[in-house]
Parts: C-alpha cells; sequence; structure tokens
C-alpha cells in the first residue's frame, strides 16, 4: 500500500462518519465511571474521551503473536476529543491516540500500558493497514 492510499484510509475511517462500524457506547455519569474505574483498574490514571474511533491494525499472524508475548493487542484508540484526563496531561477538548491496548472491558474502558481510557456515549470501530497507522498525528 502506497503512502497516499494509507493517508486516504484512515482519513476516511478518522473523519468519515460512515467508515468503520458504528457502537451505540454509553453515557455514563461521573459516579459511574468512578465505579467502573475503582472494580476494574483502581488507582489507575485515567482520561475520559468522546467521539472515539477504535482502531484495530491489521498485523500478520507473526506480529500479533509478538505483540501478544508483550502483553499488547493490535488496537488502539483515536478520540476527537478529551472530556477529562485525571493526570491532568491533556486540555479538555483536544484529540489523544492511545498506545497499544492491554485489555478492553466492552466498548467501555479500554486499557494501554500507562492508562485506561472510558470511551463515553457513541463511537466507531474499524480497521486500517499498519502503514495506515503512521498517519495518525
Amino acid at each position: 500500500m502506497n503512502g497516499d492510499t494509507s493517508a486516504l484510509q484512515i482519513s476516511a475511517l478518522l473523519f468519515d462518519k460512515c467508515a468503520g462500524v458504528e457502537i451505540e457506547g454509553e453515557e455514563l455519569s461521573e459516579q459511574q465511571i468512578q465505579k467502573l474505574l475503582l472494580r476494574h483498574f483502581p488507582g489507575e490514571p485515567y482520561c475520559v474521551v468522546e467521539n472515539w474511533i477504535i482502531v484495530d491494525v491489521n498485523v500478520t499472524d507473526s506480529q500479533r503473536e509478538q505483540m501478544k508475548q508483550r502483553g499488547y493487542y493490535p488496537s488502539l484508540v483515536y478520540a476527537h476529543s478529551i472530556i477529562f484526563d485525571s493526570q491532568g496531561r491533556w486540555e479538555r477538548g483536544r484529540p489523544v491516540r492511545t498506545s497499544p491496548q492491554v485489555v478492553a472491558i466492552g466498548n467501555i474502558l479500554f486499557k494501554t500500558h500507562n492508562t485506561v481510557y472510558v470511551l463515553s456515549g457513541p463511537g466507531r470501530r474499524g480497521a486500517v493497514s499498519i502503514d495506515a497507522l503512521a498517519h495518525i498525528m
């Protein structure tokens, strides 16, 4: 896949509301979020995001196995808007791209090595090539 095709692929997934599979998502209150975090990831830093996309990266079986051995899965989240960051790293309203997934709880909690992302409201899920991934941020 050439660079132009990769850029078009990722651009379509991130900005075309018809790309990928729509996920209904949930609108959670602050209290519900805290309860979920306490139950699944107590004390972990977290970031609440909206207008999100779970990006599944198409990798070979060998690449998938290597990632799995390191404790990662070939998925990440791109969110168009941060609602709240528990560590104050990022400003409200800015976009964020996560590192690879370590674990996910439904379509609500997405954990990376450093942060738990709370996926608020509706979102989407789609797949891209590993080459296209380089065009995200």
